[in-house]
């Protein structure tokens, strides 16, 4: 059974990692079962740059100014012989910094700061993101449960942070922020990255917590470029048969954590075929045609 839960702290939902899988664990198992389990015994994510950015930016959105204001700040001391802020790595700016750096707050610099409000502008003038703000009014909703097949392989324990949500009685919605550098690019990031295993996971979540029909639960990624001319995009995504793979994928790993097995796709004899783009690139059609 799987439980909504309101208001979950990020800390409070990162220190569960440990116990119940996420869309990430599924995409590194639907990869290969032994990377899925290499990367639960070693796999410490440390937040970079552009993850901090984002962060900021997905408080500022869809929590709104007033959340954001308790988790950062931003500027710091004027110097007054120059006018100017000191720098970064001077000591009157980390005596600054950690004057301010009270309750978990954390800085954000002038540059970032600013990005993130061009950012907003661009969300605020794509007609299709507004619209879905308006109707997913749940923000960052955490799903927390048990999920599978009780008959056959068991269940697992899984967890997910939706960014935005909603529904009733007879549809739903759920929609994933993405930051990016390009949209121009971005249909290649939501393959490879597995964006879509994601939303459709988080569809099958929801389909269950809320006892809807998955088919009536619409998906969406909202994706908003961090580079000039900072532009906002929303993509449709309804793959089935991803969400039906997801759901065999649970069971399996069920079965898996039982036995210990854990296959990595390679077992199997493999025959090299020559595809016609190598034989051109070796010079290979000619020999293939007898003319040798």
């Amino acid at each position: 059974m799987l439980q909504i839960i309101e208001g979950e702290s990020p800390d409070k939902y990162h220190s569960m990692r440990g116990e119940y899988i996420t869309s990430s664990n599924v995409k590194d198992y639907l990869q290969c079962p032994l990377t899925y389990v290499e990367n639960l015994r070693w796999r410490h994510e440390r937040q970079t740059p552009a993850m901090e950015l984002g962060t900021a930016f997905h408080c500022r959105l869809l929590e709104g100014v007033e959340t954001f204001a308790a988790r950062y700040f931003t500027g710091g001391p004027i110097n007054e012989r120059t006018g100017k802020t000191y720098g970064s790595e001077t000591a009157k700016f980390k005596e600054w910094e950690e004057a301010n750096a009270v309750g978990g707050k954390k800085l954000l610099s002038e540059e970032n700061f600013g990005l993130i409000g061009r950012m907003l502008a661009a969300v605020e003038t794509c007609p299709h993101a507004k619209m879905l703000l308006n109707m997913c009014d749940k923000r960052e909703l955490t799903m927390r449960g048990d999920i599978g097949d009780n008959v056959n392989a068991g269940r697992v324990k899984v967890q997910a942070r939706l960014d935005a949500c909603g529904w009733g009685p007879q549809m739903a919605a759920v929609m994933d922020i993405k930051t990016c550098d390009s949209l121009d690019g971005f249909e290649r990031d939501i393959t490879t990255r597995g964006y879509f295993i994601q939303l459709e996971m988080y569809g099958v979540m929801l389909s269950e917590a809320v006892k809807i029909d998955g088919a009536m639960i619409d998906k969406y990624i909202v994706a908003v470029e961090k580079s000039a001319p900072n532009r906002c995009c929303v993509w449709k995504v309804d793959v089935p048969a991803a969400a039906k793979r997801i759901r065999r994928a649970f069971g399996e790993i069920a079965t898996a954590r039982m036995t210990g097995v854990y296959h990595h796709k390679y077992e199997e004899l493999r025959n090299f075929v020559v595809k016609p783009w190598v034989a051109e690139q070796w010079g290979l059609q000619e020999a293939s045609n007898g003319q040798e």
